[in-house]
């Protein structure tokens, strides 16, 4: 199958979420793959596809953009901490089990280059794991003729006072979230330009 790389860019919470929709477009009227990784212009809070304003604590969220993605989930912080991927591949060639066996199992082997004592390995709900700690969060959205595969990868350890501050949470989810590794604890010089090369 035919990809085509979009390359590494920073761009607006609005134009990044447009941007999922499109690519899902051009698979299915291409049957290429389309790859891209991104940034945010400015941090960012993004809704699940089904979620409720409610999760979002409303009167420390004025500094943030606010948009809604496509696929299911929790809110999530978009900042400068990670770096954020897409990809969509011809739902006649991969559907969600296959795309991420694929597609993780690729991310598997660039994080092992940076985390080398410790085990790396694919997770549950599409996601790649440290010792059993999430560090590449993903989710996917099928239409009749494309899936998107799109996610988070952790480079600098999650900003615990944005997150607390804008996402309800429970104590357990706090607790969950602090412990996340990145990518940054195993390799200090890790740079997201290099990441998105690999």
């Amino acid at each position: 199958m035919e990809f085509v790389y979009f390359g590494h860019d920073v761009l607006d919470a609005y134009v990044n979420a447009a941007l999922d929709e499109i690519m899902l477009d051009l698979t299915a009227a291409t049957k290429k793959g389309y790859l891209r990784f991104h940034e945010y212009k400015r941090a960012a809070l993004i809704l699940a596809y089904a979620q409720h304003p409610s999760d979002i604590i409303a009167e420390n969220s004025g500094g943030f953009d606010l948009t809604r993605r496509i696929t299911q989930g929790g809110v999530m912080l978009g900042d400068a901490n990670a770096l954020y991927f897409s990809l969509t591949v011809p739902r006649s060639d991969y559907n969600f089990t296959a795309t991420h066996k694929t597609f993780g199992k690729r991310a598997v082997e660039v994080i092992k280059e940076y985390v080398k004592e410790d085990e790396v390995h694919l997770g549950k709900h599409f996601s790649v794991r440290i010792n059993g700690r999430t560090i590449i969060g993903s989710g996917q959205r099928a239409t009749k003729d494309a899936v998107l595969y799109h996610g988070a990868i952790a480079v600098m350890p999650w900003d615990m006072q944005k997150i607390a501050s804008t996402i309800t949470m429970d104590n357990e989810e706090r607790i969950f979230v602090e412990n996340l590794p990145s990518l940054y604890q195993y390799s200090p010089g890790v740079k997201k330009e290099d990441l998105a090369q690999r």
